[in-house]
């Protein structure tokens, strides 16, 4: 009951940006006292006063599974609506034309997500190997390094001879306080003296703080295990770090780096993303349900959808794939929707359109980890493309 109490006036006096940051450091707050007191309870009401904001129609991602959950389809916008809605003027669809199973429309792969996904959990802990990877993975170097706030960043190389894999992952941010205070309180700054591409201050920072430090270690797996793919992941923070070392590690590497990330922050402008997108085909962003992280800076817009074209306006790299919470089975994400709509890289149809920082819940932002604990997405089961 707070949260609409003391939030919702708030926001409306301030400008946009205003309105966000005071949003994310309010939750933030609210998140870090929770983990701090370790209290169920008190992590459960901030969740509640948290999902005050939208409804769950918005949360599924196909026709199908939005109608059977009573709610209506609006095919011009390819977004599930609530049943009393309109859809450019007319109502709403309550019945949907079948949907033929087939591959995936990108090379996305679920069981190479859920494999990156334990390395970018494992990552939170000081001894990595012992927390979730298969037991013939070899962490072959931890890293550990300051920058600002972030005291406790960390990054790990591991080999795994069985699988042919090199990844590198990367510690993301423990509280959102400290993503918030990171992020936007560091500017967008030319990359490599070009005004028109820009980066994060703070990414840029650190990855030339710690590359030439990972650098010679992938170097000399790559000697060693020659026919390897290359993996990078993180989470959070770690998933900027994540794409950053990515694009970095691909001049010198004889492979070209593949990259899974996990609820990532805007990291750059539009021309940046462009650029290591024309040297890195394969970016896939997992982004769960209203995860408020990838909606952080909000990106410049015109019209109501983001803009590629600003220098001074933040824009993701990569393809979105989003499972929405409506669409979880066994209470963790499951169906998932490929993102290729307009505009690329911030889809309108995915996660972009729930309208944040309305839309936010925090503890979005935590429960990839759940996939793990389940057994995998959907608890174990057979999933959906959506």
């Amino acid at each position: 009951a707070i949260f609409p109490a003391l939030v919702t006036p708030l926001l409306g006096n301030l400008t946009n940006m205003e309105a966000f940051r005071a949003f994310l450091l309010y939750i933030g707050c609210l998140v870090s006292a929770a983990e701090e007191l370790r209290e169920p309870q008190l992590l459960q009401d901030v969740n509640h006063s948290l999902s005050f904001f939208g409804g769950n129609c918005k949360q599924h991602g196909s026709c199908r599974l939005c109608v059977h959950a009573g709610c209506g389809w609006c095919p011009t916008t390819g977004r599930c609506e609530g049943p009393s809605a309109q859809c450019h003027g007319k109502a709403v669809e309550q019945s949907c034309p079948p949907e033929p199973e087939g591959p995936n429309i990108t090379d996305f792969s679920l069981d190479m997500s859920l494999r990156m996904m334990k390395y970018a959990y494992a990552s939170y802990y000081e001894k990595p190997e012992k927390h979730g990877l298969p037991s013939y993975v070899e962490v072959v170097k931890t890293f550990s390094f300051s920058l600002g706030l972030w005291d406790r960043a960390f990054a790990f190389v591991a080999l795994d001879e069985t699988d042919r894999q090199i990844v590198l992952a990367f510690r993301g941010s423990e509280t959102v306080t400290q993503l918030v205070v990171e992020i936007l309180y560091h500017t967008l700054v030319p990359w490599q003296g070009d005004e028109k591409i820009r980066v994060n201050e703070f990414f840029m920072w650190a990855a030339d703080d710690l590359l030439p430090q990972i650098n010679p270690v992938l170097q000399q797996l790559e000697e060693r295990c020659r026919d390897c793919q290359l993996l990078v992941t993180g989470h959070s923070l770690g998933a900027s770090m994540a794409m950053l070392a990515a694009y970095n590690i691909s001049f010198w590497s004889s492979t070209t780096p593949i990259i899974y990330t996990f609820g990532q922050p805007r990291t750059s402008n539009g021309a940046f993303a462009q650029m290591v997108e024309k040297r890195l085909p394969l970016i896939f962003r997992l982004v769960n349900a209203a995860d408020p992280v990838p909606h952080i800076p909000l990106c410049s817009r015109s019209d109501s959808e983001c803009a590629d074209d600003k220098v001074q306006g933040y824009y993701h790299t990569g393809m979105e794939m989003w499972f929405p919470s409506g669409d979880y089975e066994h209470h963790v994400m499951c169906h998932y929707r490929e993102c290729v709509g307009e505009p690329h890289s911030e889809d309108l149809s995915c996660s972009n359109g729930l309208g944040f920082p309305e839309a936010a819940v925090v503890f979005d932002h935590h429960r990839y980890w759940d996939v793990i604990k389940a057994g995998g997405f959907c608890g174990g089961q057979k999933l959906l493309v959506v």
